[in-house]
């Protein structure tokens, strides 16, 4: 009689050792399973950083492009403005002379402050 308890007893040890060894195998799978997916989310977001830098360094490029043509065009436009050209000759040269005197009176009156009022 004691034998067939023993035999009972050594397939129940059995059965808990291998259930644990499956759960341990279990573990193991999605362990593994989920350090994939660590590793592939760590891949994908490097792939993105690396793109997303080589995107900002391209956008810096053009506006560092933009910006030194910007200036250009402005310091050429500021320096057209500055003398008036006149390329029909409409005007008698006199007239052209009293323009220019009364343009540059007229700039260097705006930089002048009056020392008095205006009587009211």
């Amino acid at each position: 009689m004691w034998k067939s308890y023993w035999k009972v007893g050594l397939c129940a040890i059995l059965i808990a050792v291998s259930f644990g060894a499956g759960m341990l195998v279990s573990n193991w799978h999605h362990d593994s399973i989920e350090l994939v997916a660590q590793k592939a989310a760590k891949k994908s977001a490097d792939n993105f950083q690396v793109e997303q830098s080589q995107i900002a360094d391209g956008v810096q490029k053009s506006l560092d492009e933009w910006r030194q043509n910007n200036v250009i065009i402005q310091e050429k436009i500021t320096r057209e403005k500055l003398q008036p050209v006149f390329s029909n000759v409409c005007v008698s040269a006199d007239y052209v002379g009293m323009f220019n005197e009364q343009t540059n009176s007229k700039s260097t009156s705006r930089t002048v402050k009056p020392s008095a009022k205006a009587g009211n």
